[in-house]
């Protein structure tokens, strides 16, 4: 389902709480976004319509002891095992496309029809776990969505229309004085690459120099929103 702006998303979920059959049997609506600055406006919404909002990385004990992790498919499986037995009615998900932003086709795919299988109980039908993503519509259309069995039978994809903003993203393991770099964001580890969204301004170009996200590189995927550059020696960036 497409929306002109994010006003009309917010009318729509209330809209689908009274919706029947697979609506009900299956929680999970992902919401595409194109721009981060979407994510707060989402957020806001969420806090005043009693849906908890979950952080992966708060949700998972080793970023409390390494913050250059990672979360893997099994543990984001396991961890929104554990929200819905604890008997929470409706709740987000953030933010799981800068996790999957990385991931292999195989795992993506494997991720996204996990996440659809996954249903609610006879009294959970108000249940619902609201999964934005930002800046990977295409790929997930391509690798995922255009390959789905049941995607004739309901809707579980809300699309909110704005224009797309694109980063560049620099990977290096190379260690520069980036004071001397203007309007750039420097990324350490992947904790701070997984809280992009929190930053109230993002520079369009990005260096990540954690060794993590640098490992996880593969020049044959489709980053979405962020062209990702693996930069060893050119020490301008450009």
């Amino acid at each position: 389902m497409y929306f002109n702006d994010i006003s009309q998303l917010f009318d729509h979920i209330q809209d689908d709480l009274k919706k029947r059959g697979y609506y009900t049997r299956f929680p999970v609506r992902f919401i595409f976004l194109n721009d981060y600055s979407q994510i707060k406006a989402l957020l806001d919404y969420y806090e005043t319509s009693n849906v908890i909002i979950k952080d992966l990385t708060r949700e998972i004990e080793i970023f409390q002891q390494n913050n250059d992790a990672w979360i893997t498919i099994n543990d984001i499986l396991r961890i929104i095992n554990i929200i819905k037995s604890s008997g929470e009615i409706s709740f987000a998900i953030i933010l799981l496309s800068e996790i999957v932003r990385f991931y292999k086709d195989n795992e993506f795919y494997s991720l996204f029809q996990s996440l659809l299988e996954i249903e609610n109980s006879s009294n959970e039908n108000l249940r619902r776990i609201y999964i934005p993503l930002v800046g990977i519509k295409a790929r997930f259309d391509a690798i995922f969505w255009n390959k789905y069995i049941r995607k004739k039978e309901w809707d579980p994809l809300w699309e909110v229309n704005s224009n797309e903003k694109n980063y560049n993203l620099f990977l290096t393991d190379m260690q520069y004085d980036f004071k001397s770099f203007d309007n750039i964001t420097l990324i350490n580890n992947s904790l701070e690459y997984l809280n992009l969204y929190k930053k109230d301004y993002l520079n369009e170009k990005l260096i990540v120099t954690s060794n993590t996200i640098n490992s996880l590189y593969a020049n044959s995927i489709d980053y979405g929103i962020f062209q990702v550059k693996k930069n060893q020696y050119n020490k301008r960036f450009n």
